[in-house]
C-alpha cells in the first residue's frame, strides 16, 4: 500500500463518520456502489488500452521524442501531445504512465500533463466555446500556451537530474 491509499482511506472514514451523524451514510454508500458500477468498465479499457500502449510503443520512440537527451524539445513535443490527447483522467492517466515508465523526461511529463489540463484541444471545442462563447474561450486558450512550456522546464530543472 502506499501513502495516496492511507490518505483516501483516512478520508473516507472521516466523511463516513460525519454521513453516519447526519443519518445519511446508508445513502452514500449506495451511491458509492452506484458510481463504482458505473466507473468499472472505463477504468478496465482505459488499463487495457495502457498496457496494450505500453507493449505496441517502444521504449525507444518514446525516448527519442520525450526523453532526458531531448531537451526543449521533448518539452514541447510533450505539450503538443498534452493538447491534443482526448479523454478525462481515467483514460489519460494511465497512458501517462505508459510514456513516464517508458522514459519520458519529468519536464516532458509536466509540460504534457499541463497542456492536457490547461488547453486540451478537446474540451476547448466541446464545452469552452459552445458554453462560455468564443470570445473567452479563444482569450484563455490563447494566454494559457506558454504555461506548459515553462511548467515543462522549470521542472526538469528542479527535478530532471
Amino acid at each position: 500500500m502506499n501513502i495516496p491509499f492511507f490518505v483516501l482511506l483516512g478520508l473516507t472514514f472521516v466523511a463516513g463518520i460525519i454521513a453516519y451523524r447526519f443519518n445519511l451514510l446508508n445513502e452514500g454508500i449506495k451511491a458509492s456502489v452506484s458510481m463504482f458500477f458505473q466507473l468499472i468498465p472505463v477504468l478496465m479499457v482505459a488499463f487495457v488500452l495502457a498496457g496494450i500502449m505500453q507493449v505496441l510503443i517502444p521504449r525507444e520512440f518514446i525516448k527519442s521524442l520525450l526523453g532526458k537527451d531531448t531537451g526543449i524539445k521533448g518539452i514541447v513535443i510533450g505539450a503538443l501531445v498534452g493538447i491534443v490527447m482526448p479523454g478525462g483522467p481515467y483514460v489519460s492517466f494511465p497512458i501517462l504512465a505508459v510514456f513516464y515508465k517508458g522514459g519520458a523526461s519529468m519536464g516532458a511529463m509536466a509540460a504534457l500533463l499541463s497542456s492536457w489540463g490547461l488547453i486540451g484541444l478537446f474540451r476547448f471545442v466541446t464545452f469552452e466555446v459552445p458554453i462560455l462563447g468564443a470570445h473567452f474561450a479563444f482569450a484563455r486558450y490563447i494566454s494559457s500556451f506558454m504555461f506548459p512550456i515553462a511548467i515543462g522546464y522549470i521542472t526538469e530543472l528542479i527535478f530532471g537530474k
